[in-house]
């Protein structure tokens, strides 16, 4: 499963693709995950509603353990932001950050030829 993120990315829009993806009937089956940000021109998500996503995908992970998140974040700010997200998920997900593609993509074993 991929997300995507362009120009402007506020924590109401995330928080809305989680509840939709908690709603999901493949959540049990997911095992991989991509957010890439790389396109993201601006950023406004508090700390606050990130803690909110890491809460969420908390109880997401009772659903599906085991998953791991690669988020691809290039900007400084989004960079920051995920890492405060990334330690408030479960530790029943795997959630990495990386400034490359390229990066994110070997860890999640997806590496392109």
């Amino acid at each position: 499963m991929q997300f995507t993120g362009s120009g402007l990315v506020t924590g109401a829009e995330c928080l809305h693709a989680n509840r939709e993806v908690i709603k999901d009937s493949r959540l049990a089956t997911l095992r991989l995950q991509i957010v890439d940000l790389t396109a993201v021109e601006r950023y406004e998500i508090s700390a606050a509603e990130s803690r909110n996503l890491a809460a969420m995908d908390s109880q997401a992970a009772a659903i599906a353990s085991g998953v791991r998140v690669a988020m691809i974040c290039p900007d400084d700010l989004v960079y920051g932001m995920s890492r405060l997200y990334a330690g408030h998920t479960s530790p029943d997900w795997q959630v990495e950050v990386f400034r490359h593609r390229e990066e994110a993509l070997q860890w999640l074993g997806l590496e392109q030829s």
